[in-house]
């Protein structure tokens, strides 16, 4: 199912780095963004690796947030990134998303 995917995970936290470590070996490659980044971390991940979050986007097939609601967080997710992206799990609260309707039809 998503053997031939793209996986793009934003925060990782406790979960995200969980979530890194269990998908890792069933996608293609696992494309991670966070602000303070774990780089030994990520290293010892195979098909893991830290992007910007234009690169995250451009290149995910399935993005997974995973971030709290703080002042850096606010409006992470904006209305023209949001349309970019194919499909979004995990959804976060909507202020992270910004100020427009998200449907997720």
């Amino acid at each position: 199912m998503i053997e031939d995917k793209n996986v793009g995970i934003i925060g990782t936290g406790l979960i995200g780095k969980k979530t890194v470590q269990k998908i890792a070996g069933l996608c293609n490659k696992v494309l991670c963004y966070d602000a303070y980044p774990a780089a030994d971390w990520i290293k010892t991940i195979p098909n893991a690796e830290y992007v910007s979050l234009d690169e995250l986007f451009a290149e995910s097939h399935v993005i997974s947030i995973h971030v709290p609601l703080l002042p850096e967080t606010h409006h992470l997710i904006n209305k023209v990134i949001f349309h970019l992206s194919t499909n979004i799990t995990n959804p976060p609260k909507a202020t992270v998303y910004g100020n427009f309707d998200v449907n997720m039809n």
